[in-house]
């Protein structure tokens, strides 16, 4: 994927499913979509970039409510290449008042900065810290703005 992949209605993404995303390209998942991404234990989704370097693609940015927001096992890797939203560096980031995502089972690595950042007003799943592994974050793995 290149550029600035705009998602305005329900997408979902299979098990085994891999996306590649080019250099500083980004997925938006718009206040008018969702993205349900649930991979299994032995068939996980893979988000990175096609080098497969720390901080190559920008990341996944969720503006949507929808209850649907879902990353369940699935490997995020290497985006944070650049300013997703609000200055932060991300490889997901939720933003905006009551944009929602559970994110769990999720391996959050090679970040060029956080490895989620949740904006005032936005919301994870309260164990957001604790059922996800993190590694080789440039920053801190979680930040959650008050």
């Amino acid at each position: 994927i290149s550029g600035d992949f705009a998602v305005n209605a329900g997408w979902k993404l299979n098990p085994g499913v891999t996306l590649e995303m080019n250099r500083d390209a980004v997925i938006r998942i718009n206040t008018d979509g969702y993205l349900s991404a649930k991979g299994t234990a032995t068939q996980k989704i893979t988000l990175t970039g096609a080098d497969r370097t720390a901080g190559y693609w920008r990341g996944l940015i969720c503006y949507s409510t929808d209850s649907k927001n879902v990353l369940e096992n699935v490997d995020v890797s290497n985006g944070g290449s650049t300013t997703i939203v609000s200055g932060k560096k991300a490889n997901i980031a939720i933003y905006g008042n009551k944009a929602a995502m559970s994110i769990k089972n999720v391996k959050i690595s090679g970040s060029g900065g956080y490895g989620v950042f949740v904006s005032y007003g936005a919301s994870a799943n309260a164990d957001l810290t604790t059922a996800n592994t993190f590694e080789s974050n440039a920053q801190t793995n979680v930040f959650i703005e008050k």
